[in-house]
Protein backbone atom coordinates (compact mmCIF):
# COMPACT_ATOMS: atom_id res chain seq x y z
CA UNK A 1 0.00 0.00 0.00
CA UNK A 2 1.20 3.27 -0.88
CA UNK A 3 -0.15 6.20 1.47
CA UNK A 4 -2.58 8.72 0.29
CA UNK A 5 -1.14 12.09 -1.00
CA UNK A 6 -2.50 13.83 1.79
CA UNK A 7 -1.22 11.72 4.31
CA UNK A 8 2.71 11.48 2.26
CA UNK A 9 2.08 15.39 2.64
CA UNK A 10 1.78 15.40 6.26
CA UNK A 11 4.46 13.06 7.04
CA UNK A 12 7.04 14.89 4.80
CA UNK A 13 5.72 18.52 4.05
CA UNK A 14 3.44 19.46 7.29
CA UNK A 15 6.02 22.02 9.25
CA UNK A 16 3.67 23.57 11.29
CA UNK A 17 4.96 23.72 15.39
CA UNK A 18 4.04 20.21 17.24
CA UNK A 19 2.98 18.52 14.19
CA UNK A 20 5.03 15.12 13.10
CA UNK A 21 7.39 16.66 10.48
CA UNK A 22 9.12 18.23 12.84
CA UNK A 23 8.78 15.49 15.22
CA UNK A 24 9.53 12.27 13.21
CA UNK A 25 11.11 11.22 10.01
CA UNK A 26 8.95 8.25 8.07
CA UNK A 27 9.89 6.12 5.82
CA UNK A 28 7.18 4.05 4.77
CA UNK A 29 7.11 0.36 3.18
CA UNK A 30 5.35 0.23 0.12
CA UNK A 31 4.83 -3.61 0.52
CA UNK A 32 2.73 -5.81 3.23
CA UNK A 33 4.31 -7.85 6.40
CA UNK A 34 2.53 -10.22 7.76
CA UNK A 35 -1.00 -8.54 6.25
CA UNK A 36 -0.22 -5.44 7.63
CA UNK A 37 1.45 -2.29 6.29
CA UNK A 38 4.67 -1.11 7.51
CA UNK A 39 5.54 3.04 8.18
CA UNK A 40 8.53 2.96 10.39
CA UNK A 41 9.30 6.43 12.65
CA UNK A 42 12.31 7.56 13.40
CA UNK A 43 12.44 10.69 16.53
CA UNK A 44 14.61 13.52 15.44
CA UNK A 45 15.39 14.31 19.35
CA UNK A 46 16.01 10.94 20.80
CA UNK A 47 16.67 7.29 20.38
CA UNK A 48 13.06 5.94 19.36
CA UNK A 49 13.50 4.06 16.00
CA UNK A 50 10.27 1.38 15.79
CA UNK A 51 8.23 -0.05 13.08
CA UNK A 52 4.73 0.80 13.07
CA UNK A 53 2.71 -1.70 11.75
CA UNK A 54 -0.86 -0.90 10.53
CA UNK A 55 -3.84 -2.64 8.94
CA UNK A 56 -4.91 -2.38 5.45
CA UNK A 57 -8.44 -0.84 4.99
CA UNK A 58 -8.81 -0.35 8.28
CA UNK A 59 -9.11 2.70 10.82
CA UNK A 60 -5.34 2.33 11.49
CA UNK A 61 -4.25 4.66 9.09
CA UNK A 62 -6.52 7.48 10.05
CA UNK A 63 -5.57 6.64 13.90
CA UNK A 64 -1.38 6.83 13.03
CA UNK A 65 -2.61 10.33 11.42
CA UNK A 66 -3.80 11.91 14.51
CA UNK A 67 -1.00 10.61 16.89
CA UNK A 68 1.73 10.23 14.81
CA UNK A 69 1.11 13.34 12.15
CA UNK A 70 -1.42 15.37 14.36
CA UNK A 71 0.18 15.46 17.47
CA UNK A 72 -2.49 15.14 19.30
CA UNK A 73 -0.37 13.82 22.61
CA UNK A 74 2.50 15.98 21.77
CA UNK A 75 2.87 18.15 25.16
CA UNK A 76 4.81 20.69 23.65
CA UNK A 77 1.25 22.54 22.80
CA UNK A 78 0.08 22.78 26.25
CA UNK A 79 1.21 26.39 28.31
CA UNK A 80 1.81 23.99 31.40
CA UNK A 81 4.50 22.20 28.89
CA UNK A 82 7.59 23.14 31.48
CA UNK A 83 6.03 22.07 34.78
CA UNK A 84 4.55 18.61 33.14
CA UNK A 85 8.56 18.14 32.42
CA UNK A 86 9.43 18.85 35.51
CA UNK A 87 6.71 16.85 36.67
CA UNK A 88 8.34 13.72 34.94
CA UNK A 89 12.05 14.23 36.29
CA UNK A 90 10.82 14.46 39.90
CA UNK A 91 9.51 10.87 39.59
CA UNK A 92 11.11 7.55 40.00
CA UNK A 93 9.04 5.53 38.21
CA UNK A 94 6.25 7.57 35.87
CA UNK A 95 3.33 5.43 35.45
CA UNK A 96 1.23 5.86 32.57
CA UNK A 97 -2.23 4.41 31.78
CA UNK A 98 -3.51 3.65 27.89
CA UNK A 99 -7.13 2.90 28.45
CA UNK A 100 -8.54 2.48 25.08
CA UNK A 101 -5.27 1.60 23.50
CA UNK A 102 -6.36 0.56 20.48
CA UNK A 103 -3.35 -0.83 18.34
CA UNK A 104 -1.10 0.67 20.29
CA UNK A 105 -0.15 3.55 18.72
CA UNK A 106 -0.51 5.76 21.83
CA UNK A 107 1.00 3.97 23.95
CA UNK A 108 4.61 3.91 21.42
CA UNK A 109 4.53 7.85 21.57
CA UNK A 110 4.29 7.50 24.70
CA UNK A 111 7.33 5.65 24.95
CA UNK A 112 9.03 8.51 23.03
CA UNK A 113 8.08 11.07 24.81
CA UNK A 114 8.29 9.51 28.35
CA UNK A 115 11.16 6.73 28.35
CA UNK A 116 11.34 6.50 31.74
CA UNK A 117 7.71 5.79 32.28
CA UNK A 118 5.86 2.36 32.98
CA UNK A 119 3.14 2.30 30.38
CA UNK A 120 0.19 0.20 31.19
CA UNK A 121 -2.18 -0.30 27.73
CA UNK A 122 -5.95 -1.53 28.73
CA UNK A 123 -7.48 -2.91 24.82
CA UNK A 124 -10.76 -4.81 24.94
CA UNK A 125 -10.79 -6.19 21.31
CA UNK A 126 -9.04 -9.19 20.69
CA UNK A 127 -8.04 -7.68 17.14
CA UNK A 128 -6.90 -4.54 18.23
CA UNK A 129 -4.69 -6.00 20.98
CA UNK A 130 -2.83 -8.36 19.08
CA UNK A 131 -1.50 -5.23 16.84
CA UNK A 132 -0.95 -3.69 19.94
CA UNK A 133 1.40 -6.11 21.44
CA UNK A 134 3.05 -5.53 17.83
CA UNK A 135 3.36 -1.60 17.87
CA UNK A 136 3.81 -0.99 21.44
CA UNK A 137 6.54 -4.10 22.66
CA UNK A 138 7.83 -1.98 25.40
CA UNK A 139 4.08 -1.69 26.95
CA UNK A 140 2.70 -3.91 29.15
CA UNK A 141 -0.54 -5.00 27.36
CA UNK A 142 -3.72 -5.97 29.51
CA UNK A 143 -6.51 -7.64 27.50
CA UNK A 144 -9.38 -6.04 29.09
CA UNK A 145 -11.75 -3.26 29.27
CA UNK A 146 -11.77 -0.91 32.31
CA UNK A 147 -14.80 -0.31 34.07
CA UNK A 148 -16.05 1.54 37.54
CA UNK A 149 -16.20 -1.85 39.01
CA UNK A 150 -14.70 -5.40 37.87
CA UNK A 151 -16.84 -7.26 36.14
CA UNK A 152 -17.46 -8.69 32.05
CA UNK A 153 -18.21 -6.64 28.84
CA UNK A 154 -19.17 -7.34 25.71
CA UNK A 155 -18.48 -5.09 22.43
CA UNK A 156 -21.87 -3.74 21.27
CA UNK A 157 -20.55 -2.74 18.03
CA UNK A 158 -17.97 -5.27 16.07
CA UNK A 159 -18.84 -4.04 12.69
CA UNK A 160 -18.07 -0.46 13.17
CA UNK A 161 -14.52 0.69 12.50
CA UNK A 162 -11.75 -0.67 14.43
CA UNK A 163 -10.79 2.52 16.40
CA UNK A 164 -14.72 3.02 17.74
CA UNK A 165 -15.38 -0.33 19.44
CA UNK A 166 -17.82 0.71 22.36
CA UNK A 167 -18.36 -1.77 25.66
CA UNK A 168 -21.40 -2.03 27.46
CA UNK A 169 -21.28 -4.16 31.05
CA UNK A 170 -22.97 -7.42 30.45
CA UNK A 171 -22.56 -10.58 32.96
CA UNK A 172 -21.91 -13.19 30.65
CA UNK A 173 -20.17 -10.59 28.40
CA UNK A 174 -16.69 -12.52 26.86
CA UNK A 175 -14.16 -9.68 27.56
CA UNK A 176 -12.75 -9.03 31.28
CA UNK A 177 -13.52 -5.51 32.84
CA UNK A 178 -11.18 -3.95 35.68
CA UNK A 179 -9.89 -0.55 37.08
CA UNK A 180 -7.54 1.63 37.40
CA UNK A 181 -7.69 1.42 41.04
CA UNK A 182 -6.75 -2.22 40.06
CA UNK A 183 -3.52 -0.93 38.06
CA UNK A 184 -2.65 1.11 40.71
CA UNK A 185 -2.52 -2.30 43.33
CA UNK A 186 -0.56 -4.04 40.87
CA UNK A 187 2.17 -1.92 40.34
CA UNK A 188 2.63 -0.11 44.25
CA UNK A 189 6.25 1.79 43.36
CA UNK A 190 4.68 3.88 40.32
CA UNK A 191 4.02 7.16 40.40
CA UNK A 192 1.05 8.23 38.58
CA UNK A 193 1.59 10.49 36.00
CA UNK A 194 -0.50 10.52 32.94
CA UNK A 195 -3.36 8.34 32.71
CA UNK A 196 -4.93 8.45 28.68
CA UNK A 197 -8.76 7.59 28.19
CA UNK A 198 -10.47 6.79 24.91
CA UNK A 199 -13.26 4.23 25.19
CA UNK A 200 -16.07 5.14 23.26
CA UNK A 201 -18.75 6.80 25.15
CA UNK A 202 -17.62 4.39 28.11
CA UNK A 203 -16.61 6.98 30.21
CA UNK A 204 -20.39 7.55 30.99
CA UNK A 205 -20.16 4.34 32.94
CA UNK A 206 -15.93 4.62 34.39
CA UNK A 207 -17.12 7.64 36.04
CA UNK A 208 -19.80 6.94 37.74
CA UNK A 209 -18.06 5.18 40.70
CA UNK A 210 -15.29 4.82 42.61
CA UNK A 211 -13.03 7.82 41.10
CA UNK A 212 -10.77 8.26 43.58
CA UNK A 213 -7.80 7.43 41.64
CA UNK A 214 -8.53 10.36 39.34
CA UNK A 215 -6.46 13.02 41.48
CA UNK A 216 -3.64 10.43 42.16
CA UNK A 217 -2.77 11.33 38.04
CA UNK A 218 -1.32 14.69 37.62
CA UNK A 219 -2.02 14.73 33.85
CA UNK A 220 -5.64 13.33 31.93
CA UNK A 221 -6.33 13.37 28.62
CA UNK A 222 -9.48 12.14 27.57
CA UNK A 223 -11.69 12.30 24.00
CA UNK A 224 -15.86 12.67 25.18
CA UNK A 225 -17.84 11.26 22.65
CA UNK A 226 -21.46 13.24 23.28
CA UNK A 227 -20.75 14.02 19.76
CA UNK A 228 -20.62 10.07 18.85
CA UNK A 229 -23.74 8.88 20.76
CA UNK A 230 -25.89 11.83 21.21
CA UNK A 231 -28.87 12.10 24.04
CA UNK A 232 -26.70 9.92 26.08
CA UNK A 233 -24.78 12.85 28.10
CA UNK A 234 -21.32 10.41 28.45
CA UNK A 235 -19.50 13.44 29.42
CA UNK A 236 -21.64 14.04 32.30
CA UNK A 237 -20.30 12.37 35.05
CA UNK A 238 -16.72 13.05 34.28
CA UNK A 239 -17.19 16.51 33.99
CA UNK A 240 -19.24 16.52 37.24
CA UNK A 241 -16.64 15.20 38.86
CA UNK A 242 -13.42 17.40 37.88
CA UNK A 243 -15.49 20.61 38.30
CA UNK A 244 -15.44 19.58 41.89
CA UNK A 245 -11.53 19.20 41.36
CA UNK A 246 -8.58 21.99 41.27
CA UNK A 247 -7.48 21.23 37.67
CA UNK A 248 -6.93 23.21 34.56
CA UNK A 249 -9.58 22.11 31.59
CA UNK A 250 -7.27 22.67 28.27
CA UNK A 251 -9.40 21.30 24.75
CA UNK A 252 -6.31 20.90 22.23
CA UNK A 253 -7.75 18.74 18.97
CA UNK A 254 -10.46 15.97 19.83
CA UNK A 255 -8.96 15.49 23.33
CA UNK A 256 -9.46 17.58 26.72
CA UNK A 257 -6.19 17.87 28.86
CA UNK A 258 -6.90 17.75 32.73
CA UNK A 259 -3.97 18.90 35.16
CA UNK A 260 -3.51 19.13 37.99
CA UNK A 261 -3.00 22.39 39.56
CA UNK A 262 -1.42 21.26 42.87
CA UNK A 263 -0.58 17.54 43.20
Amino acid sequence: MIPPARTLAKMFLDRRPYRGAREFKFRPHYRQRGGTDVVRVVAKDGAMDAPVFLRPDSSDLLNFEQIFLGGDYNVHRLPRQQEIEERYRSMREPLIVDLGANIGLASLYFRKSWPRAKIIAVEPDAGNFRMLCKNAPGATPIHAAIASERGQVMIVNPDDAAWGYQTRLAPEGPIEAITVADILERHPTCQPFICKIDIEGAEDELFSKNTDWLSAFPVVIIELHDWMVPGRATARNFLRLVSDLDRDFVLAGENVWSIANRH
